[in-house]
């Protein structure tokens, strides 16, 4: 099975997630310009631990060159895997309960696509990615149920 084939299953669990919240709670602006957002402090938030410090890499098996791979990698995960999550987090209002199993999903996904050579930890481990999705999807339960 190719690699990419992986990511591709990613970005239809982040679109599937975005459409049920989007045709669940109905306020497109709000989700929209909230979603935007995220996805922006996502990138941010990537781009130095992913290219300046080189603490994993994304190998999709499409191109030749690995920084075109990290590129792709980041923009599929972020722009749709991530991206769907933090706005089914924030428009859901999910408990602290949902918050611990979105971690420990993601964190078995990411021993899956190790496993499957799809993904690569350079000095970067698993428990620091439980770790990440714990913080910003309490912090973007936090802003989303301040600003509602």
């Amino acid at each position: 099975m190719p690699r990419i084939f992986l990511y591709y299953c990613l970005v239809a669990m982040g679109v599937g997630q975005l459409t049920f919240t989007l045709f669940r709670k109905r306020n497109f602006a709000e989700i929209y310009s909230f979603s935007i957002t995220i996805a922006s402090l996502c990138y941010l938030c990537e781009v130095p631990v992913l290219f300046v410090f080189s603490s994993y890499a994304y190998k999709l098996g499409v191109f030749n060159d690995p920084v075109a791979e990290d590129i792709l990698g980041n923009l599929l995960m972020n722009g749709f895997f991530w991206y769907g999550t933090s706005v089914f987090v924030a428009a859901f209002s999910l408990s602290s309960l949902w918050i611990l199993l979105i971690a420990a999903a993601y964190m078995l996904i990411e021993v899956l696509f190790i496993k499957a050579g799809a993904y690569e930890l350079n000095w970067w481990r698993v428990y620091m990615t439980s770790a990440a999705v714990l913080l910003s999807t309490n912090i973007i339960h936090t802003i989303a149920t301040t600003v509602t």
